[in-house]
């Protein structure tokens, strides 16, 4: 690498910009999956730490950055429309990664890479040689390669939905929780939009209780970039949203601790708060000649779930296979199209007949098995199956969702 007189690395192979889930999961797959002696840097400006995050995300098979993991689960439990099914997860593990143990196994795996303090300003793709500049703290930085996942969408799709969560770690002093995540509580006020409660586990004494919400966008409001965050991760805020409100949202935490769940004694240890918006439209992931968009940028957040690690993983690994095979990032797998228009459903009965979604989810985890849902979920279905899915979720919202007016 070329390093100007002060250290800052002025030439790279690959530059990766920003250093959250995404940005340390593709620096981790670029030394293991990726060409030998690839140049990589990963310039990342410090406002939100690895350290301090968390994600989870479900699985059918060993990953690279499985070391990380902290927390693994079979089952899960699903209390909705007046029912509480624990559901074995078949073939799947529900894990979660904690930052600071991504952290230190990111770093383990990328001896070579470079790790820079920066904000990126600007990334522009005309320079005469080939290369890619960017701008990090008013200096240049060459690239072959950007994969950019800080830029904000100069024209941003508007959100079909927005999820806010807002979430504590709780400590009792009696046994509380049980083993397994409750992935939906639909035990809270349903005021408007879609709320339920998501607890995780981490003992009997010890989970994080998390409060979450999907609801239709305000009009006339900006759109934040998306973060790699959603139930179980923390994320950056925005404006441009109807939701509970944090006031709301807390209030009502406080009501499932003390009336469904009966906490009595506890301390909080720690809080998160949220927003993503929603969209099933296709992102743009070749910005330009040297530039792909990843992560949140990229549209990997779910727009159905807004959980984007498991997904963050499989196209980090992509990448890395892309520049092997053909010196360049861009051969990646993109959403089929029908996977896009059932998020699409999905989302619109969010917008108009947001009632029928509790009924829904029951009916898909109860009938079809989680595993089969998650599947689903992972975009990992058949056409046959996602008949079936279909057909089980089906009501009228559904069907009349099915048209976009």
């Amino acid at each position: 690498m070329r390093r100007a007189g002060d250290g800052l690395t002025t030439e790279v192979d690959v530059l990766v910009a920003g250093g959250g889930a995404c940005g340390m999961s593709m620096a981790a797959h670029l030394a293991a999956l990726g060409p030998r002696g690839l140049r990589v840097a990963v310039v990342d400006d410090g406002r939100h730490p690895v350290a301090e995050r968390s994600w989870a995300f479900w699985s059918s098979r060993a990953e690279l950055l499985d070391a990380a993991v902290s927390l693994r689960f079979r089952s899960v439990r699903v209390h909705a429309a007046g029912r509480e099914v624990v559901l074995p997860l078949g073939c799947y593990e529900y894990r979660v990664v904690d930052g600071p143990s991504l952290h230190a196994v990111v770093r383990e795996l990328c001896n070579g890479v470079r790790f820079l303090r920066g904000t990126v300003e600007e990334v522009v793709d005309d320079d005469p040689d080939g290369l890619a500049r960017v701008v990090v703290d008013g200096r240049t930085v060459h690239a072959w390669w950007v994969l950019d996942g800080v830029s904000p969408d100069p024209a941003p799709p508007r959100p079909a939905a927005w999820l806010s969560f807002t979430g504590r770690q709780v400590v009792t002093d009696r046994d509380v929780f049980a083993p397994e995540p409750t992935l939906m509580d639909f035990r809270t006020e349903q005021a408007d939009g879609v709320r339920f409660v998501y607890v995780l586990p981490r003992g009997p004494r010890e989970a994080l209780v998390e409060h979450t919400a999907f609801a239709a966008p305000a009009p006339h409001r900006s759109v934040p970039a998306p973060e790699a965050g959603g139930p179980g991760g923390t994320t950056t805020g925005g404006p441009g949203v109807t939701t509970t409100g944090e006031p709301a949202a807390e209030a009502a935490l406080d009501e499932y601790l003390r009336g469904v769940l009966r906490v009595r004694g506890h301390r909080v240890t720690g809080t998160e708060r949220g927003l993503l918006p929603l969209t099933g439209a296709p992102a743009r992931r070749r910005l330009s000649a040297h530039v792909l968009a990843v992560g949140g940028r990229g549209g990997l957040v779910k727009a159905s779930t807004g959980y984007a690690y498991g997904r963050i993983q499989r196209d980090c690994a992509a990448v890395a296979r892309s520049l092997v095979a053909t010196g360049h990032p861009f051969a990646v797998p993109s959403p089929h199209r029908r996977h896009r228009m059932l998020d699409a459903v999905l989302l619109r009965v969010l917008a108009r007949s947001p009632r029928a979604i509790e009924p829904a989810f029951l009916r898909l985890f109860d009938r079809l098995g989680a595993e089969t849902t998650l599947r689903f979920l992972d975009e990992d279905t058949r056409l046959a199956e996602e008949a079936r899915v279909a057909a089980t979720a089906g009501s009228r919202p559904f069907l009349r969702a099915l048209l976009p007016c």
